[in-house]
C-alpha cells in the first residue's frame, strides 16, 4: 500500500505486475490508472474500504470492473468482519452487476457464507487460515463456500 500509487505504477506493472488495487481514497488520477494498465495489459482494481462508501466510489463504477471490498481498515491480521461490507456488496453488485467483487478482511467459514450470498466472486482469508490448527481443514471450508 502506498500513498502515491499514480508515482509508482508504471514501474510495478514494468516489473510484470499483472493487477493493481488502488484505494479510492489515494486515487487522483483514475484515468491515468486506467490507461498505464490498459498499456501494459494489466487488470485495474478499485479498492473501497470501510470508511468509504459504495456511493463515493459512483463516479468510478463506469471505469472499473473488478472491486476489491476491504472489511476490515488496513492494519494488522485478524481484525474482526465489519458487517456493513456485506450492503456494500450488495450495492455494488446491483450496480455493476458484471463486475468481479473481492472481499478481504476477516473472512472465516460464517462471513464467507454472507460475503458469497450477498454477490462476492473471490474471499481474501488470512487469519482464519493460518491462524486455525489445521490451516488445510480452514482452507478447504473456505473453497467449499
Amino acid at each position: 500500500m502506498v500513498e502515491d500509487p499514480e508515482a509508482v505504477i508504471e514501474g510495478w506493472l514494468e516489473a510484470g505486475a499483472r493487477r493493481v488495487i488502488v484505494h479510492l481514497e489515494s486515487l487522483r488520477n483514475p484515468e491515468f490508472v486506467l490507461e498505464i494498465c490498459k498499456k501494459y495489459e494489466a487488470e485495474p482494481i478499485l479498492s473501497i474500504d470501510p470508511s468509504v462508501s459504495v456511493d463515493e466510489a459512483t463516479p468510478y463504477l463506469k471505469d472499473f470492473n473488478f472491486f476489491q471490498i476491504l472489511s476490515v481498515f488496513p492494519g494488522p491480521s485478524g481484525q474482526e468482519f465489519k458487517e456493513d461490507s456485506i450492503d456494500k456488496i450488495v450495492s455494488l453488485r446491483g450496480r455493476v452487476p458484471t463486475a468481479k467483487i473481492e472481499v478481504d478482511g476477516g473472512v472465516n467459514d460464517r462471513t464467507a457464507r454472507l460475503a458469497k450470498d450477498a454477490g462476492a466472486d473471490i474471499l481474501v482469508s488470512g487469519n482464519y487460515i493460518f491462524g486455525s490448527p489445521n490451516p488445510r481443514a480452514a482452507y478447504e471450508k473456505l473453497k467449499a463456500i
